[in-house]
């Protein structure tokens, strides 16, 4: 009861104004399907989403009962990533590969980071602990009805990505990754961590 879970989405226009609603990278997916496991968690959780998901993230929070654990934030493109930047970043992009050439998406992977400093400040449901999980984490973990998120140190917790070798038969830690679907710790230092990310994020644009 001491954790609350962050999560959402945001609505990703390609030059078509069209709304992305899938991932297209090594496998094709479907983001509301997949928001489903998380949105079953048994946890205080925050979600921003559109307006056009509402209906979505309550009818799922409202069958489990779990509408007193939750707080339900409408967004518009005003929570969008350094959206002040989005010209420079669009110019930043047009060396990627296809994936990561929308400058919008670039700057919606890191929207977490608006929303978990906005989280942290209102901190609607009094607790010392926040952690981030991706709206559709279950493209890649396996998320049950039994799985709580605890945590009780002064710290910060992520993931170290790291790649299978195969010739050697372990894993190699052989790049600076860290993986951005789940992390969480306390409040005053994941507080930091958002704004560690927003000084890199400037420095590197």
């Amino acid at each position: 009861n001491n954790m609350t879970l962050v999560t959402g989405f945001i609505n990703i226009p390609n030059e078509n104004k069209k709304i992305k609603t899938h991932c297209v990278k090594k496998n094709i997916y479907n983001y509301l399907d997949k928001s489903i496991p998380t949105l079953k968690i048994k946890q205080n959780m925050i979600i921003y989403i559109p307006e056009n998901l509402y209906t979505h993230v309550y009818e799922i929070r409202k069958n489990l009962n779990l509408l007193n654990k939750t707080k339900i934030i409408i967004i518009n493109d005003n929570y969008l990533y350094m959206n002040e930047y989005l010209d420079n970043i669009k110019i930043n992009c047009l060396k990627n590969i296809e994936t990561y050439k929308n400058h919008y998406y670039i700057s919606a992977v890191s929207t977490r980071y608006n929303f978990l400093k906005d989280a942290i400040k209102n901190n609607y449901f009094n607790t010392e602990y926040t952690t981030w999980i991706d709206f559709g984490a279950s493209h890649c973990i396996d998320i049950n009805d039994d799985t709580l998120f605890k945590y009780n140190k002064n710290k910060f917790r992520i993931a170290w990505i790291a790649r299978f070798d195969k010739k050697n038969n372990n894993f190699k830690y052989n790049h600076y990754v860290l993986g951005g679907g789940i992390f969480g710790g306390k409040n005053n230092i994941l507080k930091k961590v958002c704004d560690l990310h927003d000084k890199i994020f400037l420095d590197n644009m």
